[in-house]
Order: C-alpha cells, then structure tokens, then sequence
C-alpha cells in the first residue's frame, strides 16, 4: 500500500506502489507521482510549513474595531494566507501581542504588487509605552529590520497612504 510520512504542514514523503496522489495543504493543492521503490518528496507550494518561527502567525493584532478610515482588518497580515492583504489607510499602525515578552532578532513585512510605503518598527513592554526599533529597509515587495530586544508588542507603523493596489500580506516576528 501507499505509505506517506507528513514531514510539516507543507511537505509530505510518499513510497509505495507507482500512482498519482493529490496532495492539499492550506487551502492549496499539488500532484506527486509515486514510482515503485522510491520515496518521493512533494512540498505544497504556498503552503506555510511548522512548526515556524514566526512568532507574529495567528496572534491577536489590534486595532480590531472600529477600524481607522481606510484600514481593512490588520489580522490578515498574520493569518498566514497569502491571499489575503491588510489595507493600513493613511499612515496606519497595527500592533501584534506576542502574548508574552519574546525574545525578537528580525521583524519582516511583505507587500502585495505596487509601491512599498515606508515603515518603522515599534517595540513595548506594556502595551502602553513604545520605544522606536527602527526602519524596515530592502528592496522588492519584502522588507526587513534586525533588531533586538524581548518585547511583547510589536507595532508596525506605516508612512504615508499606499497606493489602493498595494497591501500587506505577511507580517513576521523572528
């Protein structure tokens, strides 16, 4: 019989019997072919795989409502699907709880096609005092800052109002 080994949520080992399985991952979907005698590897392109350490994925983020005029719900930005952007509006902010003090190295922003806006990063203890990380800085719709400390919020300031093509799709705290 056909015998398959989940390495992550993302990438699955096959062997057994020469067949075509479907694999689907997060609402994604590839062919393997498996030949006789041989392990084959597939990975679900787009598939995000675990565990990760992304410690922004699925967190709660706030604003949450109402929102500012112009934003759309920031959770997209951590949700993990690509398929879905998160509009800040005219200089918007979201802010991630990491749930406890974190210890962060690289703060990571992904933006959907058109122009990249200007951001910063924000760290607080509280929730309630902020203190400047820095700039995100890189070329391409990805966008980067090293930074340290152990926070366990994170803001994303954005500068300016992006164009209405553009949105963040994927906000990452390593």
């Amino acid at each position: 019989g056909l015998r398959a080994e989940v390495v992550d949520a993302a990438t699955v080992r096959l062997s057994g019997p020469a067949c075509r399985v479907r694999i689907e991952a997060q609402g994604r979907s590839t062919v393997a072919t498996v030949r006789p005698g041989r392990v084959t590897e597939t990975t679900v392109r787009g598939a995000l795989a675990y565990p990760t350490t992304d410690q922004a994925l699925g967190r709660t983020v706030f604003p949450n409502a109402p929102l500012p005029a112009g934003m759309s719900e920031p959770a997209a930005a951590v949700d993990g699907d690509p398929d879905t952007v998160w509009r800040p509006g005219r200089d918007g902010r979201m802010v991630v709880d990491l749930g406890a003090r974190r210890a962060v190295q690289r703060v990571e922003a992904e933006w959907s096609t058109g122009h990249v806006p200007a951001m910063s990063v924000e760290f607080s203890d509280d929730g309630i005092r902020y203190r400047r990380a820095g700039a995100l800085t890189g070329r391409g719709r990805e966008r980067t800052l090293r930074a340290s400390g152990s926070p366990r919020y994170v803001a994303l300031r954005v500068s300016g109002a992006p164009e209405r093509s553009t949105g963040l799709l994927r906000l990452s705290v390593h």
